[in-house]
């Protein structure tokens, strides 16, 4: 599981299914949020759930390919982000039967259900024990798998359709931030060589501008 540790994610959902899941599978939870402490405890109680705490975004790549299957429990996902980043890396996704993840999760590369803990055990259960059906799988997530521009091109499309259909006029004139990288390090160059920035020692954080 990869997301902040609140109640839409399905994290209570989560929690609850691991003790109808084989005690040989791994349950492995990244992120950090409100009910953190719940995770924590959770963890303490059982071997086979592991909470890594927050991942920076830069290794989420490597966890996700380490991982046989991601689990996305959310009670709605608009885009479904997380279940594309796991299918970009090969890896099959189970997840709630709602929202925009079922544009990305069809049955060749994953496992849509109706969200409780049972049937969150049920679908990781049924995958370590159906090697072939799990080995299926895994080859649709390889040949689905989209490169990060063909992901970036998703959200993209997704954003513009939501703009027409709240009648919102488009610019005529899009720049696309990929295509100015250069320019913004420049322009942060610039910046921190007059002061006007600064560094935080932490991840998933960038120079922030003072306004003063």
């Amino acid at each position: 599981f990869v997301g902040r540790l609140v109640k839409e994610k399905g994290i209570s959902e989560l929690m609850g299914s691991i003790k109808f899941m084989n005690k040989d599978i791994n349950l492995y939870v990244a992120g950090d949020g409100p009910l953190k402490e719940k995770v924590v405890i959770l963890g303490k109680k059982y071997k086979n759930f592991v909470y890594l705490g927050l991942v920076d975004n830069t290794k989420m790549p490597i966890y996700y390919s380490a991982a046989d299957i991601v689990i996305v429990p959310s009670y709605d996902e608009t885009l479904g982000r997380v279940g594309m980043e796991a299918l970009a890396c090969s890896t099959p996704v189970i997840a709630t039967d709602k929202g925009g993840i079922r544009e990305v999760v069809s049955n060749d590369v994953g496992v849509l259900i109706d969200l409780s803990p049972k049937n969150i055990a049920n679908a990781i259960n049924m995958l370590y024990k159906d090697k072939n059906k799990y080995n299926k799988m895994e080859k649709g997530a390889r040949e689905k798998g989209q490169s990060v521009w063909e992901v970036a091109k998703y959200y993209e499309k997704d954003f513009w359709e939501a703009m027409d259909q709240l009648n919102v006029q488009r610019p005529h004139i899009v720049a696309h931030a990929t295509e100015h990288i250069g320019e913004q390090i420049k322009l942060i160059e610039k910046l921190e060589k007059k002061g006007f920035t600064y560094l935080r020692d932490v991840p998933n954080t960038y120079n922030i501008p003072i306004i003063s």
